[in-house]
């Protein structure tokens, strides 16, 4: 099992975990290009394409003016598909979808739909006789769920189904093959 997650924010000032100086890209050769192709956008050189800087957000809508107007998320959709299906295959074909839904957008979702099994754990909270998502009781479960799956090894999304934190459980009547509805 794959778990497609979104990128985070540290919620603490300091943290146990050290992040590398430098990654090294699946795709060194497009990004490579991609980045001298933007190098046109510089402000007098005071920055060129390969100077070492920490990104806090990537904007996939910005348009890339070479590769025919398209969007990073448009140029590189494709080769993200493809390699995110081969790896959801090569883990024994089920995704743990804890990402945000905005992450979709970098993916054919469709397409990734109909080549493997797709598993979504939501986490919602009873308030006034009413479900509804707490963003921030979200992201938290998000983060556990993924600390439950690094830990627990689960084998199947199926195991999923004993996670429980701060109250949340998971709620057999409102879930389905692909949803996966945890309640507080």
């Amino acid at each position: 099992m794959l778990i497609l997650l979104s990128c985070a924010k540290t919620m603490s000032t300091h943290s146990k975990a050290t992040p590398p100086e430098v990654t090294r890209p699946r795709f060194q050769k497009e990004a490579s290009d991609i980045a001298l192709q933007m190098a046109q956008f510089s402000v007098d050189d005071l920055m060129r394409p390969f100077d070492a800087i920490r990104p806090y957000r990537l904007e996939g809508d910005v348009v890339l003016s070479e590769p025919g107007d398209r969007t990073l998320f448009t140029y590189w959709q494709q080769r993200l598909t493809d390699t995110l299906i081969a790896d959801v295959k090569q883990a024994g074909g089920t995704l743990c979808n804890l990402a945000s839904e905005e992450m979709k957008g970098l993916f054919d979702w469709k397409r990734v739909e109909r080549e493997v099994r797709i598993v979504t754990p939501e986490f919602r909270v009873r308030k006034n006789g009413k479900l509804t998502t707490v963003v921030i009781y979200t992201k938290m479960c998000r983060g556990e769920m993924t600390r439950f799956i690094l830990k627990n090894e689960p084998t199947n999304p199926e195991a999923l189904r004993t996670f429980t934190w701060e109250g949340f459980r998971w709620d057999e009547t409102l879930s389905d093959n692909g949803r996966m509805i945890f309640v507080l």
